[in-house]
C-alpha cells in the first residue's frame, strides 16, 4: 500500500512541474543597439509581435542628455506609448493586443547629436512562441493617387434633323434631234439646167421654263454623193453601234455621236463623184446664188464630208452645192443633227442632319503612382 501512495505523489509532482513549465515565462532578447541619432532627426525601429506578447523597452542617453520624444505605435499609426523630454526610459512594459508590427521611434529635436543604447525584450507566456522571429519582411506596394484637372472641349455632339424642299434636277440626258435628211439632185454642166443648190435649215432655240430647260450642246452635219455616200453612212452607223455597245439608243444616227464627241472621226469613201459645198448664214447664200463675193463658215470637196459645231446664238444656215461634173448629174444626200442638254427640275424633300458640337468642362484623370516599402 506504502509503495502505491509513492508512485501516486511521484506521479503528481511530475505533472505539477510540467504545467508549471508551460506556463513559465520565457524572455526573448529583440534588440540590443546603440542608435546615434544626428541633430534634428528621428530613428525607427520595427519589430513583429504575437498577441499577449509582453514588450520590455529600455532606452538611455549615453552622456545623459535629453531626448525630445519617445513613442510605440502598432503599425501604422496607433499610438501605444508616447513621452516627451526624457534622458532615461527604464524597464517600460507594454502587452501586444494582437499579432502586429510594432514601431518604436526617437525623436531628436536638439542641436546636437543623441547617442542612444537601445534595449528591447520580449517575454511570452507560451513555451511554443518563444522560437518567434520578431524580425519584419519589408515588401514595395504601390498607392496611386489621381489627379484631377478641368479643361474647356467638346463633351457631346447634339444632331437635329430638319425637312427642306429644295428645288433639284430629277432628269438629265442628251438627246439629239434630226433637223434635215433630204436628198438633193444636181444637174451636170451639159445639162442645161443649174448646177447650183442651197438648203436652208433652222436650228430649234434653247427651251427654258420652270421646270424643263433644253439647251443646244453641239451640232453637225454629213453630206454623201451617189451610192457611194449612202454606203459609206452604213458602215459609220454599225461602227458606232460597236463603240457604244448598246447605248445607239441615245443617238438616231453616227453624226449625233460625232457631234457629242463619242467618236473622235467618221469613215468617208476615196472612190466615187464629188460635190463641192459650203456652210454660210442665208444672206451670203444670196450672194453665192447671185454668183458673187460671199463669205463660209465650212467648204469642202469631196465624196463626202461632215463637221460639227459648239452651241451659239446663231440658229439660221445654208448648205451651198455645187456639181463641176461636165456629163454627169449626181444626188447628193445632206443630214443635220443638232444635239440638245435636257433637264427636268421639280421640288424634292430632302431631310437635312446637323450635326452641333456641344462644349463644356471635361475632367482629365492622371493616375500618381507612390511606391513605399511596408512591413509585414
Amino acid at each position: 500500500m506504502a509503495k502505491v501512495i509513492t508512485y501516486c505523489l511521484a506521479i503528481f509532482t511530475a505533472l505539477l512541474f510540467i504545467g508549471t513549465l508551460s506556463h513559465a515565462q520565457t524572455t526573448q532578447p529583440v534588440a540590443d543597439l546603440t542608435l546615434k541619432i544626428a541633430s534634428l532627426k528621428e530613428e525607427e525601429l520595427y519589430f513583429k509581435f504575437k498577441a499577449e506578447d509582453k514588450i520590455v523597452l529600455n532606452i538611455q542617453e549615453e552622456k545623459g542628455k535629453e531626448l525630445s520624444e519617445i513613442e510605440v505605435l502598432e503599425y501604422p499609426s496607433v499610438k501605444r506609448f508616447s513621452t516627451r523630454k526624457i534622458t532615461k526610459l527604464e524597464n517600460y512594459e507594454l502587452t501586444a493586443s494582437t499579432n502586429a508590427v510594432y514601431v518604436f521611434r526617437i525623436k531628436n529635436a536638439s542641436v546636437g547629436r543623441r547617442d542612444c543604447k537601445v534595449k528591447i525584450d520580449r517575454i511570452s507566456e507560451k513555451v511554443e512562441n518563444t522560437a518567434f522571429n520578431t524580425s519584419v519582411t519589408w515588401i514595395t506596394v504601390s498607392d496611386t493617387t489621381w489627379k484631377i484637372t478641368s479643361r474647356e472641349g467638346i463633351i457631346r455632339y447634339d444632331t437635329t434633323f430638319t425637312t427642306l424642299i429644295k428645288r433639284e434636277v430629277i432628269k438629265e440626258e442628251n438627246v439629239e434631234e434630226l433637223i434635215l435628211d433630204k436628198n438633193q439632185r444636181l444637174h451636170s454642166k451639159a445639162n442645161l439646167k443649174t448646177i447650183k443648190s442651197t438648203l436652208r435649215f433652222s436650228l430649234p432655240k434653247d427651251q427654258i421654263s420652270k421646270d424643263k430647260e433644253k439647251k443646244l450642246v453641239s451640232w453637225g452635219y454629213w453630206l454623201g454623193v451617189d451610192e457611194a455616200g449612202n454606203k459609206a453612212w452604213e458602215q459609220n452607223s454599225k461602227i458606232i453601234t460597236k463603240v457604244i455597245k448598246g447605248g445607239a439608243s441615245m443617238f438616231l444616227t453616227p453624226l449625233g455621236a460625232f457631234a457629242l464627241g463619242i467618236v473622235a472621226d467618221l469613215s468617208v469613201p476615196t472612190m466615187g463623184e464629188d460635190v463641192e459645198y459650203w456652210l454660210t448664214d442665208n444672206a451670203n447664200a444670196e450672194l453665192f446664188n447671185l454668183g458673187k463675193e460671199f463669205q463660209f463658215r465650212d467648204h469642202g470637196k469631196g465624196v463626202a464630208g461632215f463637221q460639227k459645231f459648239s452651241s451659239e446664238t446663231l440658229r439660221d444656215f445654208s448648205i451651198l452645192l455645187k456639181n463641176d461634173n461636165l456629163i454627169q448629174g449626181i444626188d447628193v444626200n445632206l443630214k443635220v443633227t443638232a444635239i440638245f442638254k435636257v433637264q427636268e427640275w421639280a421640288n424634292v424633300s430632302r431631310i437635312e442632319t446637323k450635326i452641333t458640337p456641344v462644349t463644356g468642362k471635361i475632367q482629365d484623370r492622371t493616375p500618381l503612382i507612390k511606391q513605399t516599402k511596408k512591413p509585414v
